[in-house]
């Protein structure tokens, strides 16, 4: 089964156009399916601050037709994950310890 990203961007409408053409016309060959492209965001965790409130904005108007936002929290989730879990935005939180640990890289 081959996959295809149909990756764009679309100030005014045209280029979306096409590139929904594109990804029927994918779907339509056969072995072939046109599926949203999952996108990792790594941060320290989600307390409210400012990178974290645009990160959570970022994910939450995301269209998931096209991308799966997927956030990993180095330490533990925080304040603005529940809000996004309930946006459908996966939220994953590694929970680490102080200092350079190997075994996070493992969990990555």
């Amino acid at each position: 089964m081959k996959k295809v990203a149909v990756v764009y961007h679309s100030g005014y409408g045209h280029t979306e156009r096409q590139a929904k053409a594109v990804a029927e016309g994918a779907a339509a060959v056969e072995g072939v399916t046109a599926e949203p492209l999952t996108v990792l965001y790594l941060i320290h965790g989600l307390d409210r601050g400012g990178t974290e409130t645009a990160l959570s904005l970022l994910c939450r108007h995301l269209d998931q037709r096209r991308f799966l936002p997927v956030v990993c929290c180095l330490n533990d989730a925080g304040d603005l994950a529940p809000a996004l879990a309930a946006a459908g935005v996966e939220v994953v939180a590694l929970d680490r310890t102080p200092g350079i640990r190997l075994d996070t890289l493992r969990r990555l």
